[in-house]
């Protein structure tokens, strides 16, 4: 009978035991589940806000070029207030190239439009008053009052469709009293639509994008991009703070937030493989009782001769065993770390000591967010002690809901490592500073430049020229006067093709210092290649011919897809470079098309390059001789640039040359047809 319900007892106990760990499966399955999914909306939103960020900064990007061109264009129309239309153009078509989103660019003497460039799409707002736009005037008053740039939108434009516009005060010296007199207003319009393309936001194919404005008291206004319905579905927000207010952008995966794992059948077959296991375990228990005894008694061993702090808490939160290294790391809470203490008493004794750097004035608070982190540790964080020191604290949460840390000492890695951000920073800021700062100037330069080149257009020279040809003009005056113009003018086009190269430099360094930063893709327009590089031939030779070196040009056609502005750059680098250490010879240009790839010959009889700095003038701040800087002048930054480029295409360049006989620059690109897109 006993030997009976002894049977009955342990089949009860088994069945007991199976109906558990089969509950246990079913339970840890659906937790692991749950944790993955969370775990993949985590990873998805971390995505979306990356890609948020990205289009809020490519935005501002364009925004505040905008108002730097704005501010440009603004300053030239001061230094010639009695512009022409023809000045006019001359003087803002470089801004229009240079900025596709730029639709038109318009001057208002006297709060009149009188010059729009392009003029023909443009005509209609000739003459318009802005005191008599009640939709406008508010924007070009508060420039005239502020001084200083105004930027609007979206609003409806008078030539049709929505655009986005940067006003620019132009104020001028009154020669009577020499005070500023205001001459008018300066607007820059750049199309909605083009814009948005050039922040990239019509290339988002996985994702939905809406914009909407945000005033400066942070009221939410209508939608003006995309589908207002995005703001009604958890999108990642993103802002894009300008100074009248900001743009709130709202970002969804295309196929909006997941709502199961993508592991799931994987995460149950591994639950009920554990399940499986567990019974073997169980109906193994004593034996692997006694093993787990022996392991954890050598697992202790093994954890105390750690180098590294070591703790292990239960399910609870209660302290299972702490090495003497991670109680040596908290001295003002050793005395709180014994078995079975919680890890909230711990942390907060450890507060209340003032342990923890970052808690003092804050404690609660500090407290709050550590248990958080604790309870559900996503990556190793860094935590700073009073005593200075710096902790690498890694937490694991285990399958029995535990939880293990180590605790590793980066005092020095986080010294060295803070001293080097620091010097990186302070070189950033410093280049970008001084880059900013000589454009500003630079950009009068060349402004006063190019009045110098238009003499005639000046009053001053109309009254001159009638003085020195009038009948009692001393004799040879107008001989004196013409060479006096001629030597003006080539004084000029001296200052602007300095001026030009000095930009181009401050430009080098700019991109390398935050576009390239930015990884951005390459814009993707079909560049027919013969056009390009007829066009840069054309720019250099005026080099060439002073010079006297003959310039080759031979395209064989054909296309590429890319960003025809950032190609030239690279052209212009390359060829350039081949025509300034070419004393006398032949530079020759061609390009060949063969097996899916487009390639672009440079070839000069120069000054050549040693085998072994070959792969030494592709980095920053370099060349390939001290001398030649000296000689030839140069920021260093052409060819990593260019080549950065021409990497971001999908291409390479290669490069052969010897010492005094020249060298042979290969630009190599993916050809493209009409089906044919870069990805």
């Amino acid at each position: 009978m006993a030997k009976r319900d002894a049977l009955l007892l342990n089949s009860f106990v088994s069945a007991a035991l199976v109906i558990v760990t089969a509950l246990g499966a079913v339970l840890g399955g659906h937790l692991i589940e749950r944790r993955f999914l969370q775990a993949e909306r985590e990873n998805t939103r971390e995505h979306v806000r990356q890609e948020a960020f990205e289009l809020a900064s490519a935005l501002q990007r364009e925004v505040s070029h905008h108002q730097f061109s704005a501010n440009a264009v603004a300053n030239a129309v001061a230094a010639m207030p009695n512009l022409t239309q023809l000045d006019f153009t001359d003087m803002v078509r470089r801004f229009m190239q240079n900025s596709p989103s730029l639709i038109n660019v318009a001057a208002a003497p006297d709060l009149v439009v009188s010059y729009v460039y392009p003029p023909a799409p443009n005509s209609t707002v000739i003459g318009l008053d802005y005191r008599k736009v009640p939709d406008q005037w508010p924007a070009v008053e508060a420039a005239i009052e502020s001084r200083r740039l105004v930027f609007t939108g979206p609003v409806d434009l008078v030539q049709g469709g929505q655009g986005l516009i940067t006003r620019a005060p132009v104020f001028v010296a009154d020669r009577d009293d020499g005070h500023d007199r205001l001459w008018g207003v300066v607007s820059l319009v750049s199309g909605l639509p083009e814009m948005m393309r050039s922040a990239r936001f019509s290339q988002q194919d996985d994702l939905r994008v809406a914009v909407r404005n945000v005033d400066l008291h942070g009221a939410r206004h209508q939608v003006f991009w995309g589908d207002p319905a995005v703001f009604d579905e958890d999108p990642v927000l993103q802002r894009a703070t300008f100074r009248q207010g900001a743009w709130e952008i709202g970002v969804l995966p295309a196929g909006g937030w997941p709502t199961a794992s993508a592991w799931r059948q994987d995460i149950w077959a591994a639950a009920a493989a554990l399940g499986c296991l567990l019974l073997i375990v169980i109906f193994l228990f004593r034996r692997i009782i006694q093993e787990k005894q022996r392991t954890w008694r050598q697992l202790g061993e093994a954890i105390e001769a750690l180098d590294d702090g070591f703790a292990l808490y239960d399910a609870e939160d209660r302290l299972i065993l702490a090495n003497q290294k991670y109680k040596s790391f908290y001295n003002a809470s050793a005395h709180l770390m014994q078995e079975g203490a919680t890890f909230e008493s711990i942390i907060r004794g450890g507060v209340a000591n003032g342990q923890y750097r970052d808690a003092i004035g804050r404690e609660e608070e500090w407290i709050q967010e550590r248990l958080a982190a604790h309870a559900n540790p996503e990556r190793p964080v860094e935590q700073q002690l009073c005593d200075g020191r710096w902790l690498k604290v890694s937490e694991k949460k285990l399958p029995d809901g535990s939880t293990a840390g180590f605790r590793v000492d980066v005092t020095e890695l986080k010294r060295a490592q803070q001293a080097a951000e620091k010097a990186n920073l302070a070189k950033t800021d410093f280049l970008n500073t001084v880059s900013h700062e000589l454009r500003t100037p630079l950009s009068a330069v060349l402004g006063y430049a190019s009045i110098l080149s238009k003499l005639e257009a000046l009053p001053a020279y109309r009254d001159l020229s009638t003085a020195v040809t009038a009948q009692n003009a001393p004799e040879g005056g107008r001989k004196a006067f013409d060479g006096l113009v001629t030597s003006v003018k080539s004084a000029a086009a001296r200052i602007d093709r300095n001026g030009q190269h000095l930009l181009n430099i401050i430009n080098d360094i700019l991109y390398w210092t935050s576009t390239r930063s930015d990884n951005r893709a390459p814009a993707n327009e079909r560049v027919a290649l013969d056009k390009l590089l007829n066009s840069v031939v054309e720019q250099l030779s005026v080099i060439a011919d002073e010079k006297g070196i003959e310039l080759q040009s031979a395209p064989a056609g054909g296309h590429v897809w890319g960003d025809e502005v950032r190609l030239r750059q690279v052209l212009l680098n390359i060829v350039g470079n081949a025509l300034k250490f070419t004393s006398d010879g032949t530079v020759k240009v061609y390009s060949e098309l063969a097996d899916g790839e487009l390639r672009i010959i440079v070839e000069d009889t120069g000054t050549g390059i040693a085998e072994h700095e070959l792969e030494e003038i592709f980095e920053p701040f370099k060349q390939a001789d001290t001398t030649i800087t000296r000689e030839h002048g140069g920021s260093g930054l052409g060819l990593p640039i260019s080549r950065d480029i021409i990497h971001n295409h999908g291409g390479r360049i290669e490069v052969e040359s010897m010492l005094g006989l020249g060298s042979r620059f290969v630009i190599i690109l993916p050809a493209a047809d009409e089906m044919t897109l870069v990805a």
